[in-house]
């Protein structure tokens, strides 16, 4: 909707900031690698707004109080 994000029934606005939890290098390789990035770049270069990646040693993340849904489950063999 305009320029929000709709995530599990919640509406975000800008500014967002996504973490990632992983091998820095192998996560900044696969951002650089995304078709859909290269066209945000491009967009921030021409608008005038700011992205940027930036990594951490530690980070600090809630955990989930959401409901789990299950929606597909199958028994080990």
């Amino acid at each position: 909707v305009g320029n929000t994000v709709i995530l599990h029934g919640r509406v975000f606005g800008p500014p967002f900031v996504v973490t990632a939890i992983g091998d820095p290098q192998a996560l900044r390789a696969s951002i650089e690698a995304e078709p859909g990035v290269v066209l945000l770049k491009q967009f921030v270069r021409e608008a005038g707004v700011r992205f940027s990646v930036t990594s951490a040693a530690q980070l600090r993340i809630p955990g989930y109080e959401g409901l789990l849904d299950l929606t597909h489950i199958q028994a080990a063999p």
